[in-house]
């Protein structure tokens, strides 16, 4: 298990809020942001998966309009 510094959540925390490719209008992550119930690894990991190669494509190709 990783031991995550507040610094770095925070850094995690600031970075999904910015980020369009991230947090877009999901209602349900902001949410998680602000009542602090995902992990730190959760946060981690969904910065991954949502940066990741597989995703952008799959959100390009199901985008309404596109």
């Amino acid at each position: 298990m990783t031991a995550y510094t507040p610094a770095q959540i925070r850094d995690m925390v600031t970075h999904i809020e910015g980020c369009e490719q991230c947090c877009g209008d999901d209602e349900e992550i902001r949410a998680a942001l602000y009542d602090e119930s995902l992990p730190p690894a959760e946060l981690e990991d969904y910065i991954r998966v949502t940066h990741s190669r597989e995703w952008t494509e799959w959100i390009a190709a199901n985008r309404p309009g596109g």
